[in-house]
């Protein structure tokens, strides 16, 4: 009983966070990709905006804040790297949209976002992407936390030409970096 109870209350204490790891931010569920590298679920990288940059999960220590994964990113000279969720959460003009991250190593990140337009159940059109927050440092030493909040707004050119909207979530690494990321989080408020 007290087992369940912990585990309510551990629920209940995360808040409206992407409800129980929606977008599996803490990288613990896994599957190899293709390859055979292990990756995490419901993450990919997107190949059309990634150059000379990878991702994969480990487990050394030292590379994971909480759990047993974290995420390792390289990228080389002049590189980037793309990583975003396979999933999308819907998302309506004026609500207000928090993502946060821990990052450790070095190089530059940001946490961006993808927002479509949604036509009908089955088809979502691609309208753009934004930063959320700066372009952010990571450091060696410790893991720090990046935290990024804005209203969302549709597109100016989209604007009125939908009624709903979605969003994938991205971590972007730029340029010269290896960094290792951990327990992400998304939360929508809406909009008063």
């Amino acid at each position: 009983m007290k087992k369940m109870i912990s585990i309510f209350l551990a629920i209940a204490a995360s808040g409206c966070f992407a409800a129980e790891d929606y977008f599996n931010g803490s990288f613990e569920v896994c599957a190899p990709n293709a390859a055979g590298v292990a990756m995490p679920l419901n993450w990919i990288s997107n190949r059309a905006v990634t150059r000379n940059g990878t991702a994969r999960l480990t487990r050394e220590s030292g590379c994971f804040r909480s759990g047993s994964f974290g995420l390792l990113t390289e990228t080389e000279e002049k590189g980037s790297l793309s990583f975003r969720a396979l999933k999308s959460i819907g998302i309506n003009a004026g609500d207000t949209l928090e993502m946060e991250i821990y990052a450790k190593g070095s190089g530059k990140y940001r946490l961006q976002y993808i927002i479509y337009g949604v036509e009908d159940a089955k088809h979502h059109k691609f309208l753009s992407t934004y930063g959320i927050g700066k372009v952010k440092e990571a450091t060696e030493e410790t893991w720090q936390l990046c935290s990024a909040k804005t209203k969302f707004a549709p597109p100016p050119k989209h604007r009125g030409k939908y009624d709903k909207y979605t969003i994938i979530p991205v971590i972007f690494v730029y340029g010269d970096a290896e960094i290792v990321f951990d327990d992400f989080k998304l939360k929508i408020t809406p909009a008063k």
